[in-house]
């Protein structure tokens, strides 16, 4: 049985988000690309989403999140 009043420690963690959307890929980029698929962006960002939503819900009390990143693309632009 745990102690009352225990103070809960949470492990700390930094998120990198890769956005792999790109007009065209750079020569000294080695990253996951999608050059010119910019038909797969609404899908890429409702399953990262989703994915997002069961991370915190199964680690929400696991972890102290100090950093996200979000990284990748070099001229990607999300369209709402």
């Amino acid at each position: 049985m745990k102690p009352k009043n225990k103070e809960l420690i949470l492990k700390e963690l930094g998120i990198y988000i890769h956005i792999p959307f790109c007009k065209q890929k750079c020569y000294y980029c080695d990253f996951y690309s999608l050059p010119n698929k910019e038909e797969l962006i609404d899908k890429y960002v409702k399953e990262l989403l989703t994915e997002i939503k069961e991370f915190f819900i199964t680690n929400k009390e696991k972890f102290n999140i100090t950093t996200i990143y979000i990284g990748g693309r070099n001229t990607f632009i999300y369209r709402q």
